[in-house]
């Protein structure tokens, strides 16, 4: 109504508490009830008054008119002037039913392609790695990867700068 939150009220009942003190609080409370309450009576005849003054002036037909703007619903009007019978807002909920399904259907489909689709190895020699075919892509986004980070080593077992890797060497004397 005056635009106060919780944090006013509560601010503004604690000093009630404070001045008034806890003892002449119900008592203040009563009081300012009543006094509203008179308020809105007061209000209520003033409006009364108007009322019975505008109606023997022969404002009757304007308070019509103003009640009818009043209760104006211009979104029904339009929705009323587009479709009257209300074919279009049916073909549209059926339409909107329709693109569901196909909607379900298919990721429903692509569940079950996902399914089916299982990497397989190819059988070779035990020196080649094993192919796997590729996989699908993943419909949620995957979590990263933790990677382990590589241990410090000793300068002793560190390898020297000419040396090949021992799988491209296995390579190259399989190739020759």
């Amino acid at each position: 109504m005056f635009g106060l939150g919780w944090q006013e009220i509560a601010i503004v009942a604690v000093v009630l508490i404070i001045v008034v003190g806890p003892d002449d609080l119900p008592g203040l409370l009563r009081t300012i009830g009543r006094w509203i309450g008179s308020v809105q009576s007061m209000a209520r005849d003033f409006r009364r008054q108007i009322d019975t003054m505008a109606d023997d002036a022969g404002f009757a037909e304007e308070r019509k008119m103003f009640d009818q703007v009043r209760n104006l619903n211009p979104t029904k009007l339009v929705k009323d002037a587009i479709d009257p019978t209300g074919e279009i807002e049916k073909d549209l909920q059926d339409t909107t039913q329709t693109a569901e399904d196909a909607s379900l259907a298919a990721r429903s489909q692509s569940a079950l392609n996902q399914d089916l689709w299982k990497p397989t190895q190819t059988t070779g020699n035990s020196n080649s790695n094993s192919i796997e075919s590729p996989k699908p892509a993943p419909t949620k986004a995957a979590a990263p990867k933790k990677t382990k980070t590589p241990k410090a080593t000793s300068p002793s077992k560190a390898k020297p700068k000419g040396a090949k890797p021992k799988a491209a060497a296995k390579t190259k004397e399989t190739n020759a």
